[in-house]
């Protein structure tokens, strides 16, 4: 290679070497440069996109301690957990994407639910809240395999 380099010509010596300085340039834009600064772009309008949820959960949550506060709120304490959790999740279709419920004595009960849509999940949560005054102490959602649906463990107590 450098037996064929000193053979050329310098003038184009100098092409070849303008070359390669253009072509690592390139290489390095291409495989350092371009993807670092797209994926800041995507993390920075993800965190824009989580501050927006966070003030629309505070406000939510400051609204219902006023709703509860001022006894606008009335619950069935009477109810079993286990029940007021079978009877609303059939009534907003999502028992059969309830996969488990792990009960921790009366008042507390663990679930994982299995491709469910994550609307009718909240709004499931806001009738077990206004009902029978039963919150989710722990959410977590992952996006399941099948479009619009999601996986999800909750704790709920009252």
């Amino acid at each position: 290679m450098k037996d064929w380099f000193d053979n050329l010509q310098p003038r184009e010596r100098m092409i070849v070497m303008v070359g390669g300085v253009i072509t690592l340039l390139i290489l390095l834009w291409a495989l350092i440069w371009n993807p670092i600064t797209t994926r800041t772009a995507e993390l920075r309008d993800e965190v824009d996109s989580d501050r927006e949820l966070l003030a629309w959960m505070q406000d939510a949550s400051a609204r219902i301690k006023t709703a509860e506060s001022s006894g606008a709120v009335k619950v069935k304490n009477n109810v079993n957990i286990i029940t007021a959790v079978e009877s609303t999740s059939k009534r907003s279709g999502l028992r059969t994407a309830i996969s488990s419920m792990k009960p921790e004595g009366d008042n507390k009960i663990n679930l994982d639910i299995k491709d469910a849509s994550f609307d009718d999940m909240i709004r499931w949560q806001g009738q077990l809240l206004t009902e029978y005054g039963i919150r989710a102490e722990q959410f977590s959602a992952k996006p399941s395999d099948k479009p619009g649906l999601v996986n999800a463990r909750l704790t709920l107590t009252r």
